[in-house]
């Protein structure tokens, strides 16, 4: 999904695992997962990014059965500013070896796998989804990390010219109020 400037991409991938099976596939990914950050935090296109294991389906209410399923399952989501074509080219040439520990684990990616592999699989993977999971829809991470670094200029103006006098303050303030479209 899109809105404005930012992507929100949602990929769902069945594990390499079945119940009852070598484990393994299913410890490594989840080694990888809890061990290593990933490249996403040195791409800066980047809002947030998020991996969860889905071992199986919640039981419903008042249905005393639950459902099983045949695999479990990963579920990557992030939101990017612009589309996801160039961040996936930008995570693949971070960090091939991550996405090989961590989607070589699941189902359908070859081992030998290239950029444009890596995406038409996630492409193929990827669910469409209609929910923003953003503080702030639209904006892009150079329009957040502005508005947080005014915030702190602003915090720092304040608590320097606590004891200005009025004049003092005015000026300051006109100053300030230039330098704001830094």
């Amino acid at each position: 999904m899109t809105t404005e400037e930012n992507y929100y991409l949602t990929v769902l991938s069945p594990i390499d695992y079945r119940r009852g099976r070598d484990p393994s596939r299913l410890a490594e990914l989840e080694q990888t997962l809890a061990t290593t950050a990933g490249p996403f935090a040195s791409i800066a296109t980047v809002h947030m990014a998020r991996f969860l294991v889905i071992d199986e389906i919640p039981i419903q209410m008042g249905n005393p059965r639950s459902d099983q399923l045949q695999s479990k399952y990963l579920l990557f989501i992030a939101e990017l500013d612009g589309e996801p074509g160039a961040f996936l080219n930008e995570v693949y040439n971070t960090d091939r070896d991550f996405i090989a520990k961590t989607w070589g684990n699941c189902l359908g990616l070859d081992a030998h796998f290239d950029s444009p592999a890596f995406q038409h699989y996630i492409t193929a993977h990827s669910v469409e989804t209609t929910l923003p999971y953003s503080a702030y829809p639209g904006a892009t991470q150079q329009h957040i990390a502005h508005a947080l670094a005014t915030r702190e200029r602003l915090t720092n103006f304040i608590v320097d010219h606590q004891t200005s006098s009025a004049a003092d303050l005015f000026a300051s303030w006109q100053q300030f109020e230039r330098g704001l479209g830094d």
